[in-house]
């Protein structure tokens, strides 16, 4: 069950495996001070990462080297990208690079190391790495290569790190009893907090601007998959679902700057009204 759901996620966030055709459009892809998108496509042969203006000229290629190249991510500045490559020797490392593709540096030197996520000052990357206890944690490193530091420290498949606006907390998904939860915890490691406990999975966390609310997935492990958008406040006591059910997948849901929720896969944007409060099925 627990590699069925793990292979299940892989599908469902696009780990790697499943890019093979087309162009990826990602979460932290676009740069609100510059205009200018990051994306991953497999256009010329392995996947590389692109630029391109927000409405679609000037398109050009950042990254050339054997391997493969993609979750890019801005630094807050716009002046930095975060993304992850195999370049090294196979192995999927978290590298850096200037918003030109110049300057490109390795941060991490794990075997397996994804989903890198900004804090809001800039100066800290968290990420998910398969480095200690042979189980994949949540861990954060300064961009400057320096203060790396394991957050999380249980035995389950954790991913998707989201930095809080206030840096302070991380929201991340984790394997859990069957099912994928939320959790939140300090960016120190401390004060871990379960914030979503019905009887299926949830995933893709994602702060809104004003830190008092989080977008997420709910998704199934069975085909045909499917995904819908939710929102809940970040103490997971009031929610609300905000993409309508359908047989399609609406995922990885990002807030611009005004605080509305987007949906990369259902290109479609959302405001809410009232939340509401839900008795969970606690376990």
């Amino acid at each position: 069950m627990r590699f069925k759901l793990i292979a299940r996620f892989i599908l469902f966030a696009g780990l790697g495996v499943c890019l093979t055709i087309g162009e990826l459009w990602l979460r932290n892809t676009l740069a609100s001070n510059t205009g200018q998108i990051v994306f991953t496509s497999r256009r010329d042969g392995n996947l590389e990462i692109y630029m391109m203006d927000s409405d679609g000229t000037n398109q050009k290629r950042l990254t050339a080297v054997q391997g493969d190249d993609l979750f890019p991510a801005w630094s807050p500045d716009g002046t930095k990208i975060a993304f992850v490559s195999n370049r090294n020797g196979g192995f999927v490392q978290i590298h850096v690079m200037d918003a030109d593709g110049k300057n490109p540096i390795r941060l991490t030197d794990g075997l397996w190391e994804t989903h890198p996520e900004w804090s809001p000052d800039g100066q800290q990357i968290a990420f998910t790495s398969w480095r200690d206890d042979w189980n994949y944690d949540i861990y954060v490193i300064g961009a400057n290569r320096q203060g790396l530091k394991r957050v999380t420290h249980d035995l389950a498949y954790k991913a998707r790190p989201s930095f809080s606006p206030d840096g302070g907390r991380i929201a991340y998904m984790s394997l859990h009893g069957g099912f994928f939860h939320i959790y939140v915890v300090g960016a120190d490691g401390t004060n871990r907090k379960r914030i979503t406990h019905n009887e299926e999975h949830h995933g893709d966390p994602a702060w809104s601007p004003d830190g008092q609310t989080i977008a997420y997935v709910v998704f199934n492990d069975e085909f045909p998959f499917k995904s819908t958008i939710h929102l809940m406040t970040a103490d997971g006591q009031y929610l609300k679902q905000l993409s309508d059910d359908h047989n399609a997948s609406d995922d990885q849901p990002n807030f611009s700057p005004v605080g509305l929720a987007v949906s990369p896969a259902s290109k479609t944007t959302t405001t809410w009204g009232k939340l509401k409060k839900v008795e969970f099925n606690r376990p």
